[in-house]
């Protein structure tokens, strides 16, 4: 069942990261780097320290203000969306309501936890320690793991702006970035078919929103935030990024959503990250 929610699209700026944008690649080429439907490493992406910048409101009657949003720790993130073939392989299931895409499409109708668990299972397959313990509501973030993790809210926009000064993530028109309600035809599509941003990453803007770690609230107020990774336990988990039925609006790269952790939607899935605190 498709959510009937209002989507708040956060009127914000974008702002310009303290990095150096890689090369983009053309469509042809990101057609042949679409990861086959079976199970395999992620393609993960090194991300530099660095910072951007975003204008947040200051009030009702208050002119919004700028913020500067600070990353001090390199981190890896996948270039693309957790797909059904890979949810599957690791998983057992794939509990998609879009499954006859073959397994290239992102995972969908997966909750926060569920991706808390594929990430744990994730990091037990791969050799690394495990960055969750507990249980659902108490689920706590292991610092020192070097497994597989949801981004935090502000790793996810960093990445997703890539140095430059969109309003999507590789573009300003969101038809080049993203599927969205009025392109995407009802559906999600095969991961990595629009044009990726200045580093490399696909579908940061539509497709599936995808779970962070952070619960929602307001941003904290400030001249600044050095790695920020959210307020504690509130009731909602953040979602970003917009997806295929979404208004186009929503894939903005300054947007933010959020859910219960618990629910599961058909446009929305998520991508993960490691510390680089390893190779």
């Amino acid at each position: 069942m498709l959510r009937l929610k209002l989507i708040l699209i956060a009127l914000c700026t974008t702002g310009i990261l303290a990095a150096t944008p890689g090369p983009l690649k053309t469509r042809a080429e990101a057609k042949r780097s679409l990861p086959a439907p079976k199970s395999g490493k992620p393609e993960m992406v090194l991300i530099k320290a660095g910072s951007f910048t975003r204008e947040i409101s200051a009030g009702w009657f208050e002119d919004a203000v700028e913020q500067k949003v600070i990353i001090t720790k390199d981190f890896y993130i996948d270039r693309y969306e957790v797909t059904q073939a890979d949810y599957k392989a690791l998983m057992g299931v794939n509990p998609s309501e879009f499954a006859k895409c073959g397994g290239t499409c992102p995972v969908e109708m997966v909750t926060w936890y569920n991706a808390i668990t594929y990430a744990n299972k994730l990091s037990d397959r791969d050799g690394f320690t495990r960055c969750y313990s507990g249980e659902r509501q108490r689920t706590r973030w292991e610092k020192t793991c070097t497994g597989y993790r949801l981004p935090t809210e502000a790793e996810w926009e960093y990445a997703a702006r890539a140095g430059e000064s969109h309003a999507y993530a590789g573009s300003s028109k969101a038809d080049e970035v993203a599927w969205f309600d009025t392109n995407a035809n009802g559906t999600t599509h095969p991961v990595g078919l629009k044009k990726p941003n200045a580093w490399g990453l696909y579908d940061m803007s539509g497709n599936v929103w995808e779970w962070v770690w952070d619960w929602h609230d307001d941003y904290p107020g400030g001249s600044e935030l050095v790695d920020y990774e959210g307020h504690s336990e509130i009731s909602y988990r953040v979602e970003r990024g917009g997806s295929w039925w979404a208004a186009e609006g929503a894939a903005r790269v300054s947007n933010r959503g959020d859910s219960t952790p618990g629910v599961r939607t058909t446009d929305l899935g998520f991508r993960l990250v490691r510390s680089a605190t390893s190779p």
